[in-house]
């Protein structure tokens, strides 16, 4: 956790926290702030909001906010100077409030977290409702909520090793939907989709929009992300 330095900069799925209300301005000028918003950043340790994908004008940092229902999402963009702190999935607690612990995502979470620190110690994290939950307080996970979870891979995974690890967490999940991501320089993908496709590539989410490539590792041609 931290504010932003040059050393510092946010990444997709990252929760960050600004210093005000006003600092989050819309991303597209010409579209109405929608009018559950200022209740939805003044809720709990607010305003905190998801980083996005996308190319931003300058140095703006793309957010999401969640508002109090699915369907209730803005995108907004706030300056660098902005942003009070920065919590990365790695560093989301994984101890709910009181009360809340018995819900199936969090039950999950517990159940999952043990076979992550074997295979990606510091490397891991919730992200989604569940991260949000945890950091701001706020009670947004539900009954039929997925377990969202990004695995940090600058490095090649081993794909046999990871077929394995992809079946043991689908296990320990039991009834809860676990949706993977693995970040690698270039974007994200989902781990179960990547274990499945073998010669056929893997969808790579980048800044620039989605693409099919062989290896999400590999320097995409003209470099970028």
């Amino acid at each position: 956790m931290g504010p932003l330095t040059p050393e510092r900069r946010p990444r997709p799925h990252d929760l960050v926290q600004a210093r005000s209300v006003d600092d989050l301005r819309p991303a597209d000028a010409s579209a109405p702030r929608p009018a559950w918003v200022p209740e939805a950043l003044t809720r709990g340790d607010a305003p905190w909001a998801v980083v996005r994908r996308g190319a931003p004008a300058g140095a703006a940092v793309l957010v999401g906010v969640r508002g109090s229902t699915r369907s209730e999402r803005w995108a907004a963009e706030l300056d660098p100077s902005a942003v009070r702190d920065v919590v990365r999935p790695a560093d989301v607690p994984r101890i709910p409030r009181a009360g809340r612990a018995a819900l199936p995502v969090f039950a999950a979470l517990a159940r999952v977290a043990p076979l992550l620190d074997a295979v990606a110690p510091g490397a891991w994290g919730p992200v989604g409702s569940c991260a949000y939950e945890l950091v701001n307080g706020i009670p947004v996970v539900r009954d039929g909520s997925d377990l969202d979870l990004v695995i940090d891979a600058p490095t090649p995974l081993d794909a046999a090793e990871w077929i394995r690890v992809a079946a043991a967490l689908r296990a320990a999940a039991g009834d809860v939907r676990a949706d993977v991501q693995v970040l690698t320089p270039h974007g994200g993908f989902a781990l179960d989709e990547w274990t499945r496709a073998g010669s056929a590539g893997v969808a790579l989410r980048t800044d620039a929009g989605p693409r099919l490539v062989a290896d999400p590792w590999a320097t995409p041609a003209g470099g970028g992300r």
